[in-house]
């Protein structure tokens, strides 16, 4: 007999990722003085959706190199974005992309079933 592993629900996976990146982010945008939860403060929430979606798709794909490049180049298309128009500063756009891309592996990585 092969025993087969049930893998979890992308959606769930998903739901969940962005359920906790949501609190991440707004904690976050708490421990700063300038913008609000909504814009700007100290962790781009943009970014941090564009880069959780970057690693869902890179991982979902199975790493195929050309879909992970294209998910990574609208992911930084966003955080450009986010830093061009005086939203963000770099850092605050980094760190978004380092919780979303961190949380994202975590949850699949640990992810029950």
């Amino acid at each position: 007999h092969i025993v087969k592993i049930a893998q979890p629900n992308p959606m769930i996976v998903l739901l969940l990722c962005f359920g906790v990146l949501s609190i991440l982010v707004v904690l976050g945008k708490s421990r700063k003085q300038h913008g609000s939860i909504l814009q700007g403060g100290a962790v781009s929430g943009h970014t941090a959706v564009a880069f959780m979606l970057c690693a869902a798709i890179t991982i979902y794909s199975n790493y195929q190199p050309s879909i992970a490049i294209l998910a990574f180049l609208l992911a930084a298309l966003v955080a450009q974005s986010r830093v061009e128009g005086k939203i963000h500063t770099l850092a605050e756009v980094l760190w978004g992309a380092i919780f979303a891309v961190i949380l994202m592996t975590l949850i699949v990585v640990f992810s029950p079933g």
